[in-house]
């Protein structure tokens, strides 16, 4: 058999190297459900086996992680006055289904010890308790009459540590008692807090509403004519409320913070959260309720936390010189038919038609979806450049009276041989799978027109979008516009088994450059060449219905696929003054990476609200196995927009030399992946597991699509395996 490219030549390098988007992406490989053992996680178990915290004794303890930081950690309990120092931390003796460590804002369950004096340690996991410790508390009492809960601080990355005690008071459900800790790592010298105006940003803090003040770092709130000594104040019984923290003095001017939703039930702790230093860690507001208990971990959130599953499949389905696409239609609308996600962003599907498709065979278990129309008239949302110009708007056609004779020579050429039509009919199209005939029979047309890149790349665009040869060349030749594959349309999809939010008068909103300030499912347009890349913004409310709101964003974007070589011709007006066609580019998919951080902020940042931003990045990191990807364009994003990798997971490819697909297509030593999850104003080590999905060979092919002999080869879906992210949000 001879290889595609030995085969293909210059043109299968242009047709499908330089248009088709280059296939890339990846992470995990275990399967994964939301809740199965074993999951990594902020509160997940450990492995296999029991953890069973100590029981016997007559005080209480509750040990909590606040620093900002991906380490874990446990603790060692030694009693004061020559007391024997336990072998083991309070989770290595637990058992083996106890978690390694504490992670970032877990909160053990009170646990039981005997009363008295303690040296509590923090100490690395599996470490002995007798090694030298991290941080110490070198005197804390446990007695019988309440809990302590013993915090662990941090700053500077975890650098400097310190653990401070603090006994709990009891409410009840007519008198809560509500407490505010302070352990933002990086915050204002102090901060207050109490019912705000709103449980999004922007919200103030009123003074009748003020509670707590003066909260320095690692502080409770000090003792005031609202605040009692142990730093609890009363509110409102059994109710929902807005609260959040601001800067000591500011929060009816400035503002506040944080604001989120606090159920007034018993007894709660609150907490300033989370560094301005690492978006991995947002600042925060935690709130735990200190009469409840999700496994061994004390409750902090209002209600049982939701687990959201995001997946994200880029789909393959590019045009008309993608091999195998009509191969894989079946497959891929069956395979996401499959899905039991909560939301699935399905990138790189153009076609109208695939669209509806996938939206219908999809229907029963996703029965809502946001798509969007754009045209060759649609602008960017931001059109301005690196440089900070908007480019002039294009007055002549791709082609000039030169290769207008070539572009008219090339489509001749296919409607003779590769027609899904009558041989020589102008109104027939290329035909599916159809790249080895335009290889086979048209090959010099196609070196011919590469001579002008743009008229090359319009050509090459609308033939791949299904266009007929006549109006192929009609638009290469007379529209300006005609620039981009498939009539400009976007290539994303949102699934969601929730309902969308629709904007009402009610909507706050915040000034934001333009952007959508209400709760409407919106379409940012990146700037971009050829396939129109953009990103779907929708906003849902995870607790509707239930008398309670926890907002989140879901984000589906695309961005466009750089090239990897000087064959693929760079025609936009965002190349960033590279000097060769890769190089712009990147600069184009690293402007984009830039747009999508700013567009997020703008909108679901400046309400502080969380939001979960899947998508086809075409970017990713390197490292064990991964090759890296366009790193300039990732790091652009995760400075911003930080990857929602469980800290315990090892990523691993889903665009791999592994997937018959990637591998007949030449490239079997591919490992990277672009297809992930973002996060913003969500913490990292709230991501519970990923995993790649979607591997099975459900279809088949005839390799004579990638130039071998003619057979049959099983294949996944697409090029791309699916990734899937489980996100715990804290209502």
């Amino acid at each position: 058999m001879t290889s595609l490219s030995k085969r293909a030549g210059l043109l299968v390098t242009l047709a499908v190297g330089m248009i088709a988007c280059e296939v890339v992406v990846g992470i995990g490989d275990q399967a994964h459900l939301a809740g199965t053992s074993g999951d990594a996680g902020s509160d997940g178990e450990g492995g296999p086996g029991v953890c069973a915290l100590r029981s016997t004794g007559d005080a209480q303890v509750r040990l909590a992680n606040l620093v900002p930081s991906l380490s874990r950690y446990d603790f060692c309990l030694t009693p004061n006055g020559g007391g024997q120092a336990p072998a083991a931390g309070v989770l290595a003796s637990g058992g083996g289904g106890c978690p390694a460590g504490l992670l970032y804002r877990n909160v053990l369950a009170p646990f039981s010890v005997t009363s008295g004096s303690y040296r509590v340690d923090a100490i690395a996991p599996g470490t002995a308790c007798g090694s030298t410790p991290l941080a110490t508390a070198p005197s804390v009492n446990f007695d019988s009459q309440t809990i302590t809960t013993v915090v662990l601080f941090g700053t500077d990355n975890g650098a400097q540590l310190q653990l401070k005690s603090f006994r709990e008071e009891k409410g009840t459900v007519a008198e809560p008692k509500i407490r505010f800790i302070n352990a933002w790592s990086d915050g204002p010298p102090g901060l207050e807090c109490g019912i705000t105006s709103r449980d999004e940003l922007p919200a103030t803090i009123g003074a009748a509403v003020l509670f707590g003040q003066n909260a320095s770092f690692g502080n409770v709130s000090p003792a005031s004519a609202k605040v009692d000594a142990l730093g609890y104040f009363t509110l409102l019984a059994g109710v929902t409320l807005p609260f959040g923290f601001a800067e000591n003095g500011t929060g009816a001017t400035k503002g506040a913070v944080v604001a989120r939703n606090m159920t007034t039930l018993g007894s709660e702790s609150t907490f300033a959260i989370g560094t301005t230093a690492d978006p991995r860690f947002p600042v925060d507001l935690m709130v735990c309720n200190q009469d409840q208990v999700d496994g061994i971990y004390t409750r902090c959130s209002n209600q049982v936390p939701n687990d959201v599953i995001v997946d994200v499949y880029n789909v393959g389905l590019a045009g008309r010189f993608t091999p195998t696409e009509a191969d894989r239609r079946t497959a891929i609308q069956s395979a996401i038919a499959g899905l039991d996600a909560d939301f699935a962003c399905i990138t790189e599907v153009w076609d109208p038609k695939d669209k509806q498709a996938i939206i219908g065979a999809a229907k029963q278990h996703f029965p809502f979806a946001a798509t969007f129309t754009t045209d060759l008239t649609t602008q960017p949302t931001d059109p301005r450049d690196q440089q900070g110009n908007v480019p002039p708007a294009r007055t002549t056609p791709p082609c000039d009276a030169t290769s207008g004779a070539w572009s008219k020579a090339f489509t001749d050429c296919l409607a003779a041989n590769c027609s899904t039509g009558a041989p020589n009919d102008p109104n027939g199209a290329v035909r599916e799978n159809g790249l080895q005939c335009v290889v086979k029979s048209c090959l010099a047309e196609g070196v011919q027109l590469i001579a002008d890149d743009a008229c090359y790349s319009c050509n090459i665009t609308q033939l791949e979008s299904g266009a007929t040869f006549a109006n192929t060349h009609t638009a290469c030749t007379t529209n300006p516009q005609a620039r981009f594959a498939f009539n400009g349309d976007t290539g994303v999809v949102l699934l969601s088994t929730r309902p969308f939010l629709n904007a009402a008068p009610t909507d706050g909103g915040v000034p934001d450059g333009g952007l959508p300030p209400d709760d409407a499912t919106a379409l940012y347009v990146f700037p971009s060449t050829e396939f129109r890349a953009g990103v779907i913004r929708a906003p849902v409310d995870l607790s509707a219905g239930g008398g309670f709101s926890t907002k989140l964003d879901v984000y589906c974007a695309i961005l466009t696929t750089p090239a990897t070589s000087n064959q693929r011709p760079y025609t936009g007006q965002y190349g960033g003054g590279g000097t060769t066609y890769p190089a712009q580019w990147l600069n184009e998919n690293t402007l984009q990476a830039k747009r999508l951080g700013e567009y997020v902020k703008a909108v679901s940042g400046a309400r502080k609200r969380r939001a979960i931003i899947a998508g086809d990045f075409y970017a990713g990191p390197g490292g064990g196995n991964l090759q890296a990807l366009n790193q300039v364009s990732y790091d652009t994003l995760t400075q911003v927009l930080p990857l929602a990798v469980a800290p315990d997971y090892t990523p691993a490819c889903n665009f791999c030399g592994t997937n018959p697909l990637v591998a007949f297509g030449g490239q079997t030593t591919a490992s990277s992946w672009s297809s992930y999850a973002l996060l913003s104003d969500l913490a990292v080590p709230e991501v519970l597991s990923n995993a790649v999905i979607l591997k099975e060979l459900t279809a088949t092919t005839d390799p004579g699509a990638f130039g071998f002999d003619a057979g049959t080869l099983a294949i996944p879906p697409s090029f791309y395996y699916g990734m899937r992210t489980v996100v715990r949000v804290r209502p």
